[in-house]
């Protein structure tokens, strides 16, 4: 019979975000990563990666959606490589998953309990869900109406105006 992993998912941005997921503990870190973004409403194209934590959310191994090309042993493997259960073994391990790798945003998952699937249930599922996911992209970072051009070149236009600086002195 198969074993299901339960996962409590919790935001440092939200205090009333709650999710708990019943996932195969044979599910694979890039499904589970396509799962949590479908279940939260994100897209799924988005850079993304999982960290082992430790007893204090501090990061371990990582795993990367995309193949980094890297040596084996040399860099962060495959998240298509990686099953939950060889690197998720006792109740209490912890995961975190940093889905705004640019703004190190992340959510952080705990296996709270581990127990055979039930018959006629399909997973993974989603078991409870309570409060507002955080926002995918940071709402403050892309306020203001202008285009990501626009604010890439913000800083430049400190120079506009200013009788100091002339292209020609280069």
């Amino acid at each position: 019979m198969a074993t299901i992993f339960r996962f409590r998912m919790l935001s440092d941005e939200n205090d009333n975000f709650l999710r708990e997921y019943d996932v195969p503990k044979e599910m694979n870190l890039r499904d589970f990563h396509y799962f949590l973004s479908h279940d939260l409403h994100y897209a799924t194209d988005q850079m993304a990666s999982f960290f082992l934590s430790d007893g204090t959310w501090e990061k371990g191994c990582e795993f990367t959606l995309e193949e980094m090309g890297l040596l084996q042993g040399a860099g962060p493997m495959a998240m298509a490589d990686v099953t939950l259960d060889r690197i998720i073994r006792q109740r209490k391990d912890r995961l975190i998953w940093v889905f705004d790798p640019l703004n190190d945003r992340a959510c952080y998952l705990e296996l709270i309990e581990e127990s055979p699937a039930e018959t006629g249930v399909r997973y993974p599922r989603t078991a409870v869900s309570q409060g507002d996911a955080p926002d995918q992209f940071d709402a403050e970072e892309h306020s203001g109406g202008g285009s990501i051009f626009d604010e890439a070149m913000a800083e430049f236009n400190d120079f506009e105006g200013d009788d100091n600086y002339s292209d020609d002195e280069y």
